[in-house]
């Protein structure tokens, strides 16, 4: 080798162990570290929207970016100004109350255009209801079936249209008749209110179907709320239902509820998503706030009795969700009592995504929730 092909290669030489060490210094400031009680403080970091999710979910996220921080300021903002009193919570809830209500009657009255429905206001066992049908009518196979679903909101809003938007789309797509329970919520009621609304309707229903072929869903704190209606009917001798759904909630915090804010366009948290330390958790927990958060009637999870008696269950999450790790944890306890249990997670969707029809991986559950409970009602329950 000649005297300047050797000066060539040291020069690449050097060069490379250059650019080596600037990469492990880069990498250096860049890694995370962990605590000795297993903490991550994690560096700043880019997450890139999935690829697993659609095109139609992305586009729609970064639609709606600004507006979720928009609800996050207003949301902030109400906290400070009035959760500094039991009145202020109060004022807080009604607010947000009207807000939420206001969004999703839009979204409800949009779902008709694609999912044609009749919604008639009926009262069953003297709780206020809205029926919703399919225009055309329910189909021949569900002429003895019916489901019942328990809006979300936190237990503190989503009477009516809530319901509607979990409702109209179930009904159009399965051929059935849906009852949404406009049940009592805080800071008017308390528990146990809610579970004896659903009790008191359920009670009604079961004069004209069978138990078992009744099921009842829920989004949110209806997924909550559904679970609890589970432990009340064992407790007060109601036969269970033939299947149930438990979508956008779990039991226990875990993972997703730190990292579903940051992919949501929020904050690092310090807390959990769904600590107490949170304003608007304190006001969406205010229902339940007076009992005992082992009684397995406020906490269903806390008893694996309990569990044990459950019908099939459909859980279905998503990975942006901050309830995601919590649905697993708790589809995993279910299965473990010995229950048949079904998990579906959708990649890069946020909580309640499946309220945006727009969304193809909307439309994927709401076939999912049909094919369900088509498979599962109208079977013997076993008890």
């Amino acid at each position: 080798m000649d005297k300047g092909a050797a000066l060539f290669l040291l020069v690449l030489a050097v060069g490379g162990l250059s650019d080596t060490t600037n990469a492990l210094a880069e990498s250096e400031s860049t890694r995370s570290t962990i605590d000795k009680d297993g903490t991550v403080h994690a560096a700043a970091f880019e997450i890139p929207f999935s690829s697993l999710a659609s095109e139609e979910a992305k586009k729609v996220f970064i639609e709606e970016s600004s507006s979720m921080k928009a609800k996050a300021s207003f949301a902030e903002g109400l906290s400070t100004t009035y959760l500094s009193t039991p009145e202020g919570l109060t004022e807080f809830i009604l607010r947000w109350r009207k807000s939420s209500d206001e969004e999703r009657k839009k979204i409800a009255q949009e779902m008709t255009k694609i999912y044609p429905v009749t919604v008639t206001p009926e009262v069953f066992g003297g709780v206020q209801t809205d029926v919703v049908m399919p225009r055309d009518g329910v189909s021949a196979q569900n002429e003895n079936r019916v489901l019942i679903n328990l809006h979300g909101g936190g237990m503190i809003f989503g009477a009516r249209y809530e319901g509607q938007v979990m409702s109209i789309p179930i009904a159009s797509v399965g051929g059935l008749k849906v009852i949404t329970v406009d049940y009592r919520m805080a800071p008017e009621h308390r528990f146990p209110a809610a579970s004896e609304d659903v009790a008191a309707v359920y009670a009604e229903l079961l004069k004209r179907y069978r138990p078992e072929n009744i099921g009842i869903y829920g989004c949110s704190a209806g997924g909550y709320l559904t679970a609890q209606s589970l432990a009340w009917f064992q407790v007060h001798n109601l036969p269970r239902p033939g299947a149930v759904g438990i979508l956008c909630f779990g039991w226990g915090g875990g993972d997703s509820s730190y990292v579903a804010s940051v992919l949501s366009g929020g904050a690092a948290p310090t807390e959990p998503r769904m600590s107490s330390k949170n304003p608007a958790i304190r006001a969406l927990g205010l229902c339940a706030s007076q009992a005992n958060p082992r009684d397995p009637l406020v906490n269903p999870m806390s008893s694996t009795a309990v569990l044990a008696k459950f019908p099939s269950t459909l859980f279905i999450n998503s990975t942006r969700d901050g309830m995601m790790s919590g649905a697993i944890h708790s589809h995993l306890q279910l299965i473990k009592a010995g229950v048949d249990a079904e998990l579906y997670l959708w990649d890069g969707l946020g909580h309640a995504f499946m309220y945006d029809t727009r969304l193809p991986e909307s439309h994927e559950v709401y076939n999912i929730m049909v094919k369900f409970f088509d498979k599962h009602l109208g079977h013997e329950a076993n008890h």
